[in-house]
């Protein structure tokens, strides 16, 4: 009998059908020919195929025969050894299942075969297998994770390598394998491998396959599109206007996937549950979890395991804001954190809920925007999810903590007024807008509460209350909106308290008392010494304009920047006990207060003071009014006292995020569906954290930045015995800060401020968490109020005298010393430090 593809001659009826699978890949629903004697008749499988020829042409063949089957595996065997491997099949109707041909063994080729020895192990690529295929999903997921990848992108960068790499390389491998190897066994073991290799794309060949998979193993969920509105429209269908109905939507890819994959990985939930079980042993607070509105919500839970997370909304433009689209497709972002995270400020453990469009928001009102995010959050409150803890099955609830966002974003969302023109618009207190332009300290009686908050709802008059409706978020069980205690430093700081006074500061010195010009202010600003921690956040110059109009032209960062070094640049040129000056004092002792990572009560008492004391000035050194941000100032040490320290829920790192997005919509033209393609795009993102399982290292370290230790005859003189051997580097990055050689750490001991210049970094080979700084101690000379910094001497020090110190044992972060142009060489720690 003759193959109908090849014309090859075969005297077994299975000896041909295995040929045709093997060779041709065809299987048991392909088309078959029957090309016996005069027979030209076709079959649509083999099933078919099979019964024509058991009754039609059975005498011509070996399948019930007693004949020798070894005759009739010679004659396979010498077929193989002529045979011409093909790249593609000729059959192009049909295309082999890779795990079908995988599943054939020699065995099943020639059963019983005295020619072919069974007891050889045989090669065990299935393994291999999938484990290259999952190399192929993990390089298509750091494909996608590429923020200026599109998803079109991706699928040619796929195909382009399917096509001009792994097709070409398996062709020459098959000709390799017929002209080098004679042992016919292990070419039909080969050969479905082969087949297996050039499919190993296969499975993320196109966008729905890799969703499937995905979905398959767990690594995601399907993207879910909300109704907010649905609206009939004119369109224009071949030139005439007809009436369709669309729907308006947000997307959201599910709460409770998200933290249930979130929680499973590296032990996430086991870290949470500990951290949150353990009690707050001093009166200082470092997380939100230590505040007065944690240890409130947990009351409601009845000793229930509960996890809290925050939510931060934020609108994001993703075309030019200057061009003819600027605010068309102005989308809100809505995303989620966990507060108890190690390292929760990092990027990407902040995660995405939703999109909507910001325009939808603001037609169709909270309640249709928000109303499926507040049903799956109260679901997780409710009901929560189902985790093995220990071997045994614990339900663990999540509860919103904050919602976070600037002034303007919390009011919209939280249904206060929109206007801070408005009469009523402190969404912490019930002062009227003029109360509030010269109220200096808190009023605690005016303070919103549940019980008012219903009574001014029921009156349903914004302009006499400043609350635009009832909030949908009240209908989540353990959050109300007159809890919520959240600001940002972000915007009520370092874009808005500091331009209002470092403008009228500025302005003060250069017309009221002429001590210097806006010229030597530019020239003396660009040559200060930031050193490399703070070079890239030097801001432009200052003109006249920005000052009148109250607003530098400086991002937030830039501003942080501008006022931690405004002493060193300016400082020598203004006399002492200026009581303006001293007013630029006071407003940097509250920015250091508002950034430490811990504040103690009597730092929150001292804050109060101390803002009391800066709105009292402004008002009287500058005849002007408080502004708004003024205003929520006032209620900083009460929302420190119930969130924690603001630094933790700022929102500096959230709208770092949205440049992944930002990115990914430059890369795209399509704007049809814009929230369904950046929903979509992160939904891939997600899949690659999950599969990325390593877990999560405080310390990162190159290769190119090892080095030979200059000190290692020091580590002899002193004990240290927990370190074995080690590496030594030059440049670290331990806990998302990078550290350097020549950096600066300071610690406060024994009442006392030191300061140590990094030399050198060890690291224990055994565990990289033991890190020790070959450091020296650089001579603090003393305080100076004047520049509100300390006077060191780095010429004073002792080369010789090396210390090691572990990394723990500095709480800052790193920073720079500068000499002013006085000739001082001065420090000012990043961290509330000292008393003052």
């Amino acid at each position: 009998m003759k193959c109908f593809i090849c014309k090859k001659i075969f005297f077994h009826f299975n000896v041909l059908i295995k040929h045709q699978k093997l060779w041709h890949g065809l299987t048991n629903e392909s088309t078959f020919e029957c090309c016996d004697l005069l027979c030209s008749q076709k079959f649509k499988n083999l099933k078919s195929f099979k019964r024509h020829f058991l009754n039609k042409h059975e005498q011509n063949s070996l399948l019930n025969s007693s004949t020798n089957i070894q005759e009739a595996a010679d004659t396979v065997s010498a077929t193989i050894n002529k045979h011409e491997f093909a790249s593609t099949s000729t059959n192009k109707s049909t295309k082999c299942k890779p795990l079908e041909i995988f599943n054939l063994s020699s065995t099943e080729f020639f059963p019983n075969s005295p020619c072919i020895n069974t007891d050889k192990t045989k090669i065990d690529s299935q393994k291999t297998i999938v484990e290259f295929q999952k190399c192929c999903i993990q390089f298509s997921l750091d494909l996608h994770n590429k923020n200026n990848f599109s998803r079109k992108d991706v699928q040619k960068i796929l195909s382009n390598i399917d096509n001009n790499i792994i097709e070409p390389l398996i062709n020459n491998l098959k000709q390799i394998l017929e002209s080098r190897i004679e042992n016919q066994e292990l070419k039909l073991e080969l050969f479905p491998i082969f087949k297996q290799f050039a499919e190993l794309f296969k499975f993320c060949s196109t966008e729905y396959r890799l969703e499937q998979w995905l979905i398959n193993k767990d690594y995601l969920s399907n993207l879910k599109h909300f109704q907010i509105h649905k609206d009939i429209v004119e369109t224009y269908v071949d030139g005439e206007v007809s009436f369709q109905e669309i729907e308006i939507a947000g997307t959201l890819f599910s709460l409770k996937f998200q933290f249930r994959k979130i929680m499973q990985k590296n032990n996430n939930l086991e870290k949470n549950l500990m951290d949150l079980g353990q009690n707050v042993i001093n009166n200082r607070l470092t997380k939100f979890v230590e505040g007065e509105l944690w240890q409130q919500k947990i009351q409601m839970f009845n000793k229930n395991q509960v996890i809290p997370f925050f939510i931060y909304l934020d609108d994001m433009e993703i075309n030019n804001p200057l061009g003819a689209n600027a605010s068309l497709y102005s989308v809100t972002a809505i995303y989620f954190s966990f507060p108890n995270f190690e390292n929760c400020s990092k990027l990407q453990n902040i995660f995405l809920a939703g999109f909507v469009k910001a325009k939808d928001m603001k037609t169709f009102g909270n309640s249709a925007t928000f109303k499926t995010l507040i049903q799956e959050i109260s679901d997780l409150e409710k009901n929560g999810i189902e985790f093995q803890i220990e071997g045994c099955k614990r339900i663990v609830k999540f509860s919103l903590a904050l919602i976070l966002g600037d002034n303007l974003g919390q009011n919209y969302v939280l249904d206060f007024s929109k206007s801070f023109n408005s009469n009523f618009y402190c969404r912490f207190c019930k002062e009227a807008k003029s109360s509030c332009q010269s109220l200096t300290s808190e009023n605690i009686a005016s303070l919103r509460t549940k019980e008012n908050y219903k009574q001014d709802t029921e009156k349903n008059d914004e302009k006499t209350t400043g609350i635009v409706q009832y909030s949908p978020f009240n209908d989540i069980p353990s959050f109300h909106v007159t809890d919520n205690f959240a600001v940002d430093i972000m915007h009520d700081i370092f874009e808005g308290v500091c331009h209002y006074d470092i403008c009228q500061i500025i302005i003060y010195y250069i017309t009221d008392l002429k001590l210097f010009t806006l010229d030597t202010l530019n020239i003396r600003k660009n040559t200060c010494n930031y050193g490399p921690i703070e070079i890239g956040n030097m801001s432009p110059p200052i003109t006249m304009e920005h000052l009148t109009k109250r607003r530098l032209k400086m991002s937030a960062r830039q501003m942080m920047t501008f006022v931690h070094f405004f002493s060193f640049i300016i400082g020598d040129l203004i006399p002492k006990d200026d009581e303006v000056w001293n007013f630029f004092l006071c407003l940097l002792k509250i920015i250091d207060i508002l950034l430490s990572k811990e504040i103690s009560k009597s730092e929150i008492s001292l804050l109060a003071v101390l803002i009391e004391e800066h709105n009292q000035n402004y008002i009287r050194l500058f005849n002007d009014t408080l502004k708004p941000k003024f205003h929520f100032l006032l209620h900083y040490p009460t929302v420190i006292k119930k969130s924690g320290p603001p630094r933790n829920y700022w929102c500096f790192r959230f709208e770092a995020k949205h440049r992944e997005f930002k990115l990914y919509a430059h890369a795209i033209t399509s704007r049809k569906n814009i929230c369904h393609s950046l929903t979509k795009k992160y939904q891939f993102k997600f899949a690659h954290f999950l599969l990325n399982n390593n877990s999560e290292s405080p310390l990162e370290v190159e290769k190119k930045h090892k080095i030979e230790s200059k000190y290692i005859s020091n580590v002899n003189s002193i004990s240290i015995t927990d370190i074995g051997d080690f590496e030594c580097y030059r440049i670290i990055s331990y806990k998302g800060t990078i550290y350097k050689q020549g950096y600066y750490l300071t610690t406060f001991e024994d009442d006392t401020f030191q300061l140590y210049e990094i030399l050198e970094f060890f690291i224990g080979k055994s565990s990289n968490e033991t890190i020790y700084l070959v450091c020296k101690q650089v001579t603090v000379i003393g305080y100076m109020s004047h520049y509100d910094a300390y006077e060191v001497n780095k010429e004073n020090c002792d080369f010789f005298d090396i210390q090691f110190k572990k990394i723990d044992c500095f709480s800052s972060y790193p920073i720079n010393i500068c000499r002013n142009p006085n000739g001082t060489t001065l420090v000012r720690p990043k961290e509330y430090l000292h008393l003052f």
